[in-house]
């Protein structure tokens, strides 16, 4: 079986949801620490930047990758 993912930007809707995921690989970090990061991203206005988000068919966010370009 073969298995599908989807790679988008990240939501700013979405940006709690995608907690549980940012702190796997940041044990210390807090919801309000994710949330002021990913928002500075998000909303910075800067289209080179950003958070990107790998879901699988059903919608559950598998990984998550922040760029700056």
């Amino acid at each position: 079986m073969t298995r599908q993912f989807i790679a988008k930007s990240l939501a700013p809707e979405l940006v709690d949801k995608a907690f549980a995921v940012a702190r796997s690989g940041h044990p210390c970090l807090s919801l309000d620490q994710w949330r002021r990061y990913a928002n500075r991203l998000l909303h910075s206005g800067a289209p080179r930047r950003g958070v990107l988000t790998v879901e699988n068919l059903g919608g559950t966010i598998q990984g998550l990758c922040s760029y700056r370009i």
